[in-house]
């Protein structure tokens, strides 16, 4: 039986996405979204999808309505999670097409969601994958997290935005929009690696002089997290500066490019307005 996802209607399923939490995330109580709020959300303009697979829950999306600076509605997505046994096999960019579907249907072309920039697959699949694009950073968005995936660093965060009927967005879910090729000499962060091979934040990084660049990040920052956390502690406080400073400086986060040779990963910085 090929993935089911459908809009959540009745406090069963909404219990089933409340023990997926905890799952996923090796949430506690305390951070976990109760099934009451899930109904809630659900049935006041929110948007709660359940995926399941086999009858069996596999995944699922969250968000509710919000609203920009300047007064217009926009959709919050907070949490989109799949379920161990189903994480690398699609059922998130489902999950992702279904929530971009039912937002269009209300009549809102803007999803907006956040999520670590030292976390490159999440990264890739938000740029690459969806087309979001992001010029908006947020130091400890969150505090101290407490959760599994999330404990031991600052909760920093970038603010992705998925323009869901731009023609960028609509080129790159067509599988129409090739990745940038990276070019060295734009590079604003160049790295050297370590006897371990995890790569090392340089002392000096490239000024912003070209309407692109390239912004580089470890490949796998939760390694580095669990065999060195001075380490990890010091790519948030490299990475912070830098997104900081292109971002002060007119840059939007364009594009997420991994190096599978040189096991590299990169955001493309570009001029650009969003």
């Amino acid at each position: 039986m090929s993935l089911e996802i459908t809009p959540v209607t009745t406090i069963e399923e909404c219990r089933m996405i409340e023990a997926m939490e905890k799952t996923i995330w090796h949430s506690t109580d305390a951070e976990t979204v109760p099934d009451h709020i899930l109904l809630t959300i659900a049935k006041n303009g929110g948007v709660v999808l359940l995926a399941k697979q086999n009858a069996e829950p596999v995944g699922f999306a969250l968000g509710f309505l919000g609203m920009t600076p300047d007064g217009r509605l926009k959709h919050c997505s907070h949490q989109t999670g799949v379920m161990p046994g189903y994480q690398n096999s699609g059922v998130g960019y489902q999950l992702k097409l279904a929530q971009r579907e039912s937002v269009m249907a209300q009549g809102i072309n803007r999803i907006t969601w956040t999520f670590d920039p030292l976390q490159s697959r999440n990264a890739y699949f938000n740029m690459r994958k969806l087309g979001a694009v992001s010029n908006t950073y947020f130091r400890e968005l969150y505090g101290t997290m407490r959760d599994g995936l999330n404990a031991g660093l600052p909760s920093d965060r970038l603010e992705a935005s998925w323009w869901l009927d731009s023609e960028p967005v609509q080129l790159r879910l067509a599988g129409k929009l090739p990745s940038p090729k990276i070019s060295t000499n734009r590079i604003i962060n160049r790295c050297t690696r370590d006897s371990r091979g995890f790569p090392l934040p340089p002392e000096s990084v490239m000024p912003l002089t070209d309407s692109r660049h390239f912004l580089q990040i470890p490949a796998d920052i939760n390694a580095i997290k669990m065999a060195d956390m001075p380490l990890a502690m010091a790519w948030r406080a490299h990475s912070r500066q830098l997104f900081e400073q292109a971002f002060a400086r007119g840059y939007t986060l364009t594009d997420f490019v991994f190096l599978k040779s040189e096991n590299s990963a990169f955001y493309a910085l570009d001029v650009t307005e969003i």
